[in-house]
């Protein structure tokens, strides 16, 4: 008797297993076949580790901060307003002529391109600030074609309690690159706040996104963002599709204050 029960408990081990198996392959297989909706966004690669603090607040002064840094540095913005005439050259031709819908930056006040580094303010005390409002300057050279940031080609860009505020362009530009922007601010860009062209992803949380024309985070062709815990006020999640194209611009979005999430047929717009 105890013999049978031995046997019988062996089988219904093996039995079970087997059914465990064969449901573990099913659900991968199952699995596997639908589209990844996962986020490329990871913080700055940690190889140079140093800290480098901006001597000044003039745009030359935090360009050359950033110049000099390695993968993997911090670059500190001490509290203050770093503003002036700074305007350097987009560079990206007609790579970029999606923006051209409201006018395209030509210029940039700050350009980051092909490295990963983290900028880091002073709890929102350290301020990009464009000038674009200040009068006498709105339409005038450089100010009426420039962005704020512009992070491009490969660069991996994390932004730690930095205040980016009125640009006449974008405040943020990011062409086939990734940003993390976390307890920072956004705001007063006459054409929007983060504007993520081709393949470029990102990471919002944690910010305050105000008072930007025309979009607070705009996602462009194939790029994909996780947008979580903003505040956004006077300003949208948008959304631009090209009817001739296959774009596939994709966002997760989660407990976030927004008054308006759309899509735009930027081709007509």
């Amino acid at each position: 008797m105890n013999i049978k029960q031995s046997k019988f408990k062996t089988v219904s081990s093996w039995l079970f297993l087997g059914i465990l198996f064969v449901s573990s392959l099913l659900f991968g297989l199952l699995s596997s076949s639908k589209p990844s909706t996962s986020i490329n966004t990871r913080a700055a690669v940690s190889t140079g580790g140093k800290t480098i603090t901006v001597s000044g607040t003039s745009g030359e002064a935090l360009q050359q901060a950033i110049d000099s840094a390695k993968d993997g540095d911090t670059v500190v913005l001490p509290t203050g307003v770093y503003s002036g005439t700074s305007a350097i050259p987009l560079g990206l031709g007609d790579a970029i002529f999606v923006s051209e819908s409201r006018g395209a930056s030509a210029t940039c006040f700050i350009r980051i391109e092909g490295k990963s580094i983290t900028l880091k303010g002073q709890n929102m005390g350290s301020m990009i600030y464009g000038e674009g409002h200040s009068p006498g300057r709105a339409d005038v050279m450089p100010y009426k074609t420039r962005a704020g940031v512009c992070v491009v080609n490969g660069a991996n860009v994390t932004f730690d309690g930095v205040r980016i505020k009125e640009f006449q362009k974008r405040c943020v530009v990011v062409y086939n690159s990734t940003v993390i922007f976390k307890n920072s601010q956004i705001e007063g860009c006459d054409e929007g706040g983060a504007s993520l062209l081709g393949n470029s992803s990102g990471l919002f949380v944690n910010n305050n996104i105000y008072s930007v024309n025309f979009g607070g985070i705009m996602l462009w062709q194939n790029s994909q963002a996780k947008i979580v815990n903003n505040t956004f006020y006077g300003a949208s999640i948008m959304f631009f599709y090209h009817p001739k194209t296959d774009d596939k611009a994709f966002a997760e979005i989660t407990n976030n204050i927004v008054p308006l999430i759309n899509q735009v047929d930027w081709w007509t717009s």
